[in-house]
């Protein structure tokens, strides 16, 4: 029975591990996208300054946390906890502003896994309520749009088609994509 448990747990831990990995690599492309394909960049541009988009599990302290800014998306290297505390501050009522934020949460491990292997899209994910939102339902859409528009220029067009139905046409270089997510890297560190 212990060998058992011990299986599942060390099962959960990679899962866990490797979505946060994900959602970094996520992170880091929809900026490079944002400065390379035009429709990312259009879709990004009517979101407000300052506007955060914060993605991971429900019990994660440190999810993606992705804060718009004039010179692009800015990732922020904190924890949620902390993050919502200045932007408890910052604003004048006594909770941060929903407008200023979109909050995506998967509900446990499989269901972040499931998103990331790609078994799951995030229409069937929120179909079968593995996902929790927090902020406007016309927002969300639009930033899910940009992260399959991501997914379509990174992946290849197996994965793609698979994921998104369809390949979609006038995506940057794949190359060129991830040689600026290298540069962004250096920048960052």
């Amino acid at each position: 029975m212990e060998e058992i448990k011990e299986k599942i747990l060390q099962k959960r831990t990679f899962q866990r591990n490797f979505t946060v990995m994900l959602l970094t690599f996520w992170g880091r492309s929809i900026q490079v996208c944002q400065q390379l394909d035009s429709k990312v960049k259009h879709d990004l541009s009517k979101f407000p300054e300052d506007f955060a988009f914060v993605i991971g599990s429900l019990d994660s302290n440190h999810p993606l946390i992705l804060q718009n800014r004039s010179t692009g998306l800015r990732s922020i290297h904190e924890s949620y906890r902390r993050f919502s505390r200045k932007t408890l501050s910052a604003s004048e009522s006594c909770r941060p502003e929903l407008s200023n934020m979109l909050e995506i949460r998967f509900k446990s491990v499989e269901a972040a896994w499931r998103m990331a292997v790609g078994k799951e899209t995030v229409a069937q994910a929120y179909a079968r309520h593995d996902i929790v939102i927090r902020g406007e339902l016309s927002q969300t859409v639009q930033f899910l749009r940009c992260i399959e528009r991501v997914e379509s220029c990174l992946f290849p067009r197996i994965y793609a088609k698979h994921n998104n139905g369809k390949r979609q046409e006038e995506l940057p270089s794949r190359y060129k994509v991830f040689l600026r997510m290298i540069h962004i890297r250096r920048k960052e560190g």
